[in-house]
Order: structure tokens, then sequence, then C-alpha cells
């Protein structure tokens, strides 16, 4: 048994790698990660939160699984696929038995931070020396062929690569009392590293979802003076107003021009919302499936060449919840969230509220919760928050 829980915890760890991980290998790492997990589990009658926090975040799983089996779309059983992570994680995580060694936070998270580090690194340099590859946007800007060139690379979407080194910040910035002055030096190069690695991504809800989360971060923590916080503030007011100002995806997204070819101007984002809420009556109350939900936002947006080119999704994931699955899936995920604030908020978890916070913002203006990267990244911390809460509380009950 005891060799099982060592292979486990590594296996644990490497979950924290994921951006590093080819990500074809990912399903097959959860696989291996959730079979020995099998061995480790203990249900018990008692358990009632733990029933609870499970139900609670496999629900959007199973309402997908509902509506695949439907439609039997197999496009719709895709969708059911990739959302496996809502019921693995809290499985294998929140049932574990007590014998398991409780994951260290910490390192946990410093191994997400450095491997985002690690990530930002190793594709700088491969850019350097082989350049970029996609001939056909060689008339774009550089930050467009950047964000072009990496998901191309490493098959992550620039927005979860961004949500991922954003939310690396916010931890490194959060434990830097738990850290010897050596190791906070290290983070703060590697603080350095992912702030130039999210500004070359621009993801810009990231930014100020970001931005956010570190600004309730700053005026919950307790050890902070005043000074500190005000000097804080206006650093970070500064950065953003200077990524913004000089980051020619700025002016792509406020301009209103009627873009044929690229296409994430405001006019675009105008055109998709307007379409996404039209169609929230006809949904209602059950949902059209993703499919359906796909078919009939490209049959709203028209004939423009832009929508031609590109199925746009909603880029919310609250109004995709409420088209796709209806108000089940749609107040499930807002229970989701609230849930995990109060839990957060009662036991003053700056960084799960952080991590909740930013969450919440970046669904405003992406789904990301329809692809691998950022349901396994939002389950995966989600239930390992969970566990470490259940397991105050039961250390409490014993005391």
């Amino acid at each position: 048994m005891q060799f099982i829980v060592n292979i486990h915890r590594i296996f644990t760890y490497l979950l924290a790698a994921i951006p590093i991980i080819p990500q074809q290998w990912v399903t097959y790492l959860i696989a291996i990660w959730g079979v020995l997990s099998l061995f480790l589990l203990d249900f018990k009658k008692t358990d009632d939160k733990k029933y609870f926090w499970g139900m609670l975040l496999a629900s959007p799983f199973f309402l997908l699984l509902i509506q695949a089996w439907v439609s039997q779309n197999k496009t719709d059983w895709f969708a059911v696929e990739k959302a496996h992570s809502f019921w693995v994680f809290p499985l294998c995580i929140l049932f574990l038995k007590k014998i398991v060694p409780s994951i260290h936070l910490l390192l946990f998270h410093r191994i997400l931070a450095y491997s985002m580090a690690a990530l930002a690194v190793a594709t700088s340099i491969y850019f350097l020396l082989f350049g970029f590859k996609i001939t056909a946007i060689e008339q774009h800007d550089f930050i467009f062929r950047y964000r072009n060139e990496i998901n191309q690379l490493i098959h992550i979407h620039p927005t979860y690569l961004s949500l991922m080194a954003v939310y690396s910040i916010l931890f490194l910035f959060y434990a830097y009392p738990n850290f010897s002055k050596s190791i906070n030096h290290l983070h703060i190069v590697i603080a350095i590293i992912l702030f130039f690695f999210t500004y070359f991504l621009a993801a810009r809800l990231v930014w100020i979802a970001g931005a956010a989360s570190w600004v309730m971060m700053i005026f919950l923590n307790k050890q902070l003076s005043i000074v500190w916080k005000v000097v804080t503030m206006i650093t970070l007011l500064a950065l953003l107003g200077g990524m913004f100002s000089v980051n020619p995806r700025t002016a792509e997204f406020v301009s209103f021009k009627k873009d044929q070819t690229a296409s994430n101007s405001l006019k675009v984002r105008t055109v998709i919302s307007k379409c996404a809420i039209s169609l929230i009556p006809i949904a209602l109350p059950l949902g059209f499936g993703p499919t359906e939900t796909q078919k009939k936002l490209n049959e709203c947006y028209g004939n423009d060449l832009v929508f031609k080119n590109h199925a746009y999704n909603t880029h919310n994931q609250y109004l995709d919840y409420l088209l796709s699955l209806g108000l089940p899936g749609f107040l499930f995920l807002i229970l989701i969230l609230i849930a995990g604030l109060i839990v957060a908020w009662k036991y003053h978890n700056l960084l799960f509220l952080s991590f909740l916070v930013l969450s919440s913002i970046i669904m405003l203006g992406e789904n990301i919760l329809n692809r691998q990267s950022g349901v396994v990244f939002f389950c995966l911390f989600y239930s390992i928050f969970i566990r470490q809460h259940l397991l105050q509380e039961d250390e409490k009950l014993i005391d």
C-alpha cells in the first residue's frame, strides 16, 4: 500500500506540471493517476460534505452526458469527453483515505509556477533559434504572430496559458512570507519572466482579472501596511496601464472596424454577445446542447466573411452554459463559484479567493470550461482547495 501511496504522490505533483507536459499525454497522465487513486479511496456514509462537494463539482459533466445521450451527436459526446475532469478530480482528491499525505499546497503551486516559467523561457529560445513557422500570417504584428505560433507549438490557447501564468504570479506574491530570502529572489525572477510572458500572450481580460485578484489580495492581507498597499496598488495600475497602452491588441479590441480576416474587434464581440443573448429565450429551460448551440450561433452571425472563416463560441462561460445546458447548467456553475467563494471568504483563504475571482472574471470573456486545459486547471485546483478545507474542518472537530 505504501508503494502505491508514494507513486500516487509523484503523479499528483506531476499534475501541477501539466503546462510543460505534451498535451497529447495529459489524458494518459490523468488516467494513470486516476487508476492509482482507485486503490486509495474511502467512501464513508458520514462524509456528507465530501458527497456534497463531489456532486456539485461533477454536475456539469452529468448535464453534458444527459445532453449527449438525448442528441446522440458525436460532437456532444466529444464535449463529454473533455469534461471528465469535473468528476475525476473531485472523486480522486476529495475521497482519498486519510492515510494518504495531504497535498503540500506550497510545493504544488511552486511546481506550477516553475513549469510556467520554464515554458516561457523554452518557447522564447525556440522562437529565437527557429523563428516563426506560419508564413500565412506574416502580414500581422509580432504579438498576433506570437500568440498563434505558441498555440500551434504547445497546443494550449494563449488565454489558458495567461490564466496559469497570472495565477502563478498571484501565488508567488501570496506565499512570499513563507520562503527564505534566497528563494524569494528566485521567485522575483520567475514573476518577472511570467509578467513578460503574459504581456506577449496578450490575453487582455486575464490582465484585468489578474489585477482585480491582486487588488483584493492586497487589501485583505492583514500583514501588509497601508504604505505597502498604496505602493503596490500604484505599481500595479502603472503596469496595467502600460501593458494596455503599448500592446497592439488593445487597439484591435476597442476598434469597431468591420474586419474581414481576423477578428477580435469590439464589433465582432458585440455581434457574438447580441446573438448569444437573443438565443436565451429559445434555449430555456434545458438548453440546446453544445453542438446545436454552435449551429444556432452560426446562423445568427450572418454572412460576414469573418464569421464564415471562424466558428465563434459565446466567449462567455455563463452564456455558454445557459444556452448549452439551460438553467440547470447555469445555476450549477453559479453555485460552484459562490460556494467556493463562501468557503474562501469564511476561512480567509486568500489564495483560493484569488483563484475564484480570477476564474470568475475570465469566464465573462472565455469559455474556459469547454477546453481540456481550462477544465483540468479549474477542477484540479478547486478540488485541492476543498480537500484542504475539509481536512482542516476535521482537525477542528478532533480538537
